[in-house]
């Protein structure tokens, strides 16, 4: 997005040089305490993995409805 606004012609960009840092990686069974504190430690979202291979994006906002939902029941 930072590349959109400064104006950035990404037609002559290749992938590899406008990638971020990778996101962490969790186990899909792994305690959504773990979820927390990588989110909480500045993480934008946490890729989880079932079997090693990628199953689903977990972001902020995914958790804030995780903790509605629990409230509510």
């Amino acid at each position: 997005m930072k590349l959109l606004y400064d104006g950035t012609d990404l037609s002559h960009q290749n992938v590899g040089s406008i990638m971020g840092a990778p996101l962490p990686e969790v186990d899909i069974a792994t305690d959504i305490t773990e979820a927390y504190r990588l989110l909480l430690a500045g993480a934008n979202a946490i890729l989880a993995l079932e079997k090693r291979k990628p199953r689903a994006v977990l972001t902020r906002m995914d958790l804030v409805n995780f903790w509605i939902q629990e409230k509510t029941k």
